[in-house]
C-alpha cells in the first residue's frame, strides 16, 4: 500500500496509537506466557519491578541490519564476539527450556520447510551440570528463493562453546569457535531484465571467529573482580576481499564499600582489510573506560572518562549518568552525558547492508549524547519509558546506491559522514501478567541535520514503530505476533536526484503446539499482508511466505 509522502508520518503515528490502545484493554484472562520468543534462550520467572541501578541505553540511531530476508533468526549459546549492527527479528518458536544454565543436558532439533523453497534446520546440544563445566554445540541452515531473478539467499552457522571453573571454583575459563556462511545475491537491478551474472552479483561471505576468556566468579577479599577476553576472526568474500581482526578486552571492578565502586575497561582492536586491488585498510583502536559509581536507595551516579586512540587521533569521551527514584511513585528519572566509540569493520558493514561493495575506507563512529528520560511501572503489570536526547556523531557510515553503473546499479557504496546531528525521541510501554502474557510497543523518532558532506542521512530511518506479543491461545498452543512500521529512508537516484522510500508495515506471526514432552509442531507466517516495500532502495522484500515444521527435544538424563 502506497502512502503519500505528506501523510506517512501521520499514518504511522495513528497506527502506533491504535496498537497501544488495542493491548491496553486486553482481558488478562486471555493472557498467557512472557514475551520472549521461545527458543534455546534461557529465561527466568517474571518479577515485575523497576531496575535498581540500570540506566536507559540511549544509543545513536545507526543503521540496523538488513531486513530483506525472511523474518527468521535463531539462538545458540552466547559467548562469541558478535559483530555490530546485529538485529534479532521475530524468531520461529522453539521449545521453552527451563534451566538455570545453557550448559545443562539438552538436545534440541528443529526442522521445517516453506513456500519459498525454504528448508530450515536447527540443532542444539549441550552437556554439563551447569555449575562447574559445560559444553555446547549448535548448527543452523536456511535457504529461500523469491520470485525475482536472483532473489535468494542462504545461511549456515556452526558453533562450539564450553567453559570450566578452576582454582577452587572461583575462576571461569571459556572458549568458543563459530563458522558462518552467507550466500547473498544482488537482485536489485535497475532495469527489469535478466543480465549476465558476475561474481559480484552472486557471492558467498564466510566468517570464522574464535574466542576465549577468563574471569573471576566472586570478588576477592579486597573486593576486586577482573577478567580478560580475546577474540580473533577472519571474514572474506569470493572475489578476493578479506578481513583479519583480533580484539582484547580486560574489565576490572573494585568495590570500595557497599555503595561505592571503581571500574575500568581496556579494549583494543586490530583490524586489517585486504582489498582485491591490492589496497590494505588498517583500523587499529585502543580505548579505555574509567568510572566511579555510587548508589543508594534514592539515586545512582556514575562519573568517568573514555579515552580513545585510532587512525583519526586521540579523543576523550564523557561518561556521566545517573538515576533518581521518586518516593511517592514507581518512577525513575534518568539522565546522562555519554560518549561512545563504535569500531567499524567490513564484516560489520556487511551485516548492516548485505549488498555493499567492499569499503575503500574504514573509520570508527564516535558519538556524544545528552539525554533525559523516565521509566517506571504504574501497576504490577504495566511498565513504561520515555526519553529524548541530542546526539552528535562523527564518521557515520551511510549507504548510497552506486549510480555510476549504467545498467545494474545493484550495489551500495559506503561513505562516512564526518558530522551528523540527531534529535531522538523514543518511548516504550509494556503489559504483562505473570508469565502468561506479554505485549510491548515502542516508537522511535529521529531528526537528522547538520550533515557536512552528504545531502541526506542515506539509509537511516526517521521513524520506527514496533509491537510484539506472546500468548497461550489454548492449552499447549502458543502464539507470537510481531509488527513493524517505519517511514522510509532517503536514497540517491541515478542523475543525482534525491528520493525517499515509501513507508512500510510488516506483520509476522508464529504458532507452536505441544504434542507431548518431546515433540512440538510449529509454523510461521511472514509479511501477512503481502506488502511490497524496500528497506534498501531497489531491493523489494519477499511477499507473504510461511514455514511449517517439527521440534524434537527429549528429556535427557545423562551421567556426568
Amino acid at each position: 500500500m502506497r502512502i503519500n509522502n505528506a501523510h506517512k508520518t501521520t499514518a504511522i503515528l495513528r497506527l502506533f496509537c491504535w496498537l497501544i490502545g488495542s493491548f491496553l484493554f486486553i482481558n488478562p484472562l486471555n493472557a498467557q506466557r512472557n514475551a520472549e520468543v521461545k527458543s534455546v534462550d534461557i529465561v527466568s520467572a517474571y518479577r515485575p519491578q523497576v531496575a535498581n541501578s540500570s540506566k536507559f541505553q540511549f544509543l545513536p540511531n545507526l543503521p540496523v541490519a538488513d531486513t530483506n530476508r525472511l523474518a527468521l533468526s535463531y539462538a545458540t549459546a552466547s559467548g562469541l564476539f558478535i559483530p555490530p549492527f546485529q538485529l534479532s527479528p521475530l524468531r520461529p518458536l522453539a521449545l521453552p527450556i527451563k534451566s538455570d544454565s545453557p550448559f545443562s543436558d539438552q538436545l534440541y532439533a528443529k526442522m521445517g520447510y516453506g513456500n519459498l523453497r525454504s528448508p530450515y534446520a536447527q540443532l542444539y546440544f549441550s552437556k554439563g551440570e551447569g555449575t562447574n563445566n559445560g559444553l555446547s554445540a549448535s548448527a543452523f541452515y536456511q535457504r529461500a528463493t523469491g520470485k525475482l531473478p536472483l532473489q535468494k539467499f542462504g545461511q549456515t552457522e556452526v558453533s562450539l562453546n564450553g567453559f570450566r571453573k578452576i582454582l577452587s571454583k572461583n575462576l571461569s575459563v571459556d572458549a568458543g569457535v563459530r563458522y558462518n556462511l552467507d550466500q547473498v545475491n544482488r537482485y536489485g537491478f535497475r532495469v527489469p531484465v535478466v543480465l549476465p551474472i558476475s561474481k559480484e552479483d552472486s557471492q558467498n561471505y564466510s566468517a570464522v571467529t574464535f574466542q576465549t576468556g577468563v574471569k573471576t566468579i566472586h570478588p576477592s577479599s579486597y573486593g576486586i573482580s577482573v577478567g580478560a577476553q580475546i577474540a580473533a576472526g577472519y571474514f572474506s568474500d569470493q572475489i578476493g576481499n578479506n578481513e583479519k581482526s583480533i580484539r582484547l578486552s580486560v574489565p576490572f571492578h573494585k568495590n570500595l564499600n557497599e555503595s561505592w565502586q571503581v571500574s575500568a575497561l581496556v579494549d583494543a582492536s586490530l583490524i586489517n582489510v585486504g582489498i582485491n586491488n591490492g589496497v590494505s585498510l588498517v583500523n587499529n583502536v585502543a580505548a579505555s573506560k574509567v568510572a566511579v559509581s555510587h548508589w543508594n536507595r534514592k539515586f545512582t551516579i556514575q562519573a568517568g572518562l573514555s579515552p580513545v586512540w585510532d587512525g583519526s587521533g586521540f579523543t576523550l569521551l564523557p561518561n556521566l549518568n545517573g538515576t533518581f527514584k521518586l518516593d511517592s511513585t514507581r518512577m525513575i528519572l534518568q539522565w546522562g552525558w555519554e560518549g561512545n566509540n563504535q569500531v567499524n569493520s567490513y564484516q560489520g558493514l556487511f551485516r548492516t547492508n548485505n549488498w555493499i561493495q567492499a569499503p575503500s575506507l574504514i573509520k570508527n563512529t564516535r558519538s556524544s549524547q545528552v539525554y533525559v528520560g523516565i521509566k517506571g511501572a504504574s501497576t504490577s503489570h504495566f511498565s513504561y519509558s520515555l526519553n529524548g536526547g541530542w546526539i552528535i556523531l562523527k564518521d557515520v557510515p551511510l549507504f548510497i546506491n552506486d549510480t555510476s553503473s549504467l545498467t545494474k546499479g545493484n550495489s551500495f557504496l559506503v561513505v562516512f559522514e564526518p558530522r551528523l546531528q540527531q534529535i531522538q525521541l523514543s518511548g516504550e510501554i509494556g503489559y504483562q501478567v505473570a508469565d502468561r502474557m506479554s505485549v510491548r510497543a515502542g516508537l522511535q523518532f529521529n531528526q537528522f541535520s547538520g550533515l557536512k558532506n552528504q545531502a541526506r542521512a542515506w539509509g537511516l530511518l526517521p521513524l520506527e514503530i514496533k509491537l510484539t506479543s506472546h500468548i497461550e491461545v489454548l492449552k499447549d498452543l502458543y502464539l507470537d505476533v510481531a509488527a513493524y512500521a517505519w517511514r522510509g529512508a532517503s536514497y540517491l537516484q541515478k542523475g543525482g536526484m534525491i528520493a525517499r522510500s515509501k513507508g512500510a508495515f510488516d506483520a509476522n506471526t508464529s504458532l507452536e503446539f505441544k504434542l507431548n514432552q518431546s515433540w512440538r509442531l510449529w509454523g510461521q507466517f511472514n509479511n501477512l499482508f503481502n506488502q511490497s516495500y524496500q528497506r534498501w532502495n531497489q531491493y523489494p522484500v519477499y511477499g507473504f511466505n510461511f514455514l511449517f515444521g517439527v521440534v524434537f527435544s527429549p528429556q535427557l538424563k545423562m551421567r556426568h
